[in-house]
């Protein structure tokens, strides 16, 4: 996830990024904790609802 970083430059809270996914802001902030094992499918939600799109390339 972008991170703490994007939420500002996107002017979104953590309270806000947490009603825009329909979870607890406590969720919001163990997934911006590197430490915990945020699931992807998660992570590509809370991206989008920055206005980012996550991509991923084998190489």
């Amino acid at each position: 996830m972008p991170g703490y970083d994007a939420m500002c430059e996107a002017g979104i809270s953590k309270m806000e990024l947490a009603r825009k996914l329909g979870i607890d802001e406590k969720e919001v902030r163990r997934m911006l904790d590197a430490g915990h094992g945020t699931k992807l499918p998660r992570i590509a939600e809370a991206v989008e609802a920055l206005g980012w799109h996550l991509h991923i390339a084998l190489v």
